[in-house]
């Protein structure tokens, strides 16, 4: 049950991260997919808890660590959609630096 949960933790975070992109979305998915069938036939009870771990700072590491940007269509420019929980931790240096910057304009 445990690797059942693993699995759709991962596929989540690769959802909500590639939300807007099906192509990088099918990838990774597919590439998520070879990798738990790879490893099914796993027994020895410390390589499973060991690629159980792997793939929970994976999830942890997709949902808190990676932006996608999608071009916009106009010369340099792109778009994200970066999630509060990325911001977060950096709350206290958005409000001091970023902040002042955007009321003096």
């Amino acid at each position: 049950m445990e690797v059942l949960r693993s699995y759709r933790r991962v596929l989540q975070a690769q959802r909500r991260l590639f939300q807007h992109d099906q192509k990088a979305l099918t990838a990774a998915q597919i590439e998520t997919r070879l990798k738990y069938k790879a490893s099914k036939n796993e027994t020895d009870e410390n390589k499973v808890n060991e690629l159980l771990e792997t793939a929970k700072h994976v999830a942890i590491y997709i949902d808190k660590h990676v932006v996608q940007a999608i071009t916009t269509g106009a010369e340099d420019q792109f778009r994200t959609g970066i999630a509060l929980t990325l911001l977060l931790p950096y709350s206290l240096f958005l409000s001091i630096v970023l902040l002042p910057e955007v009321l003096l304009m």
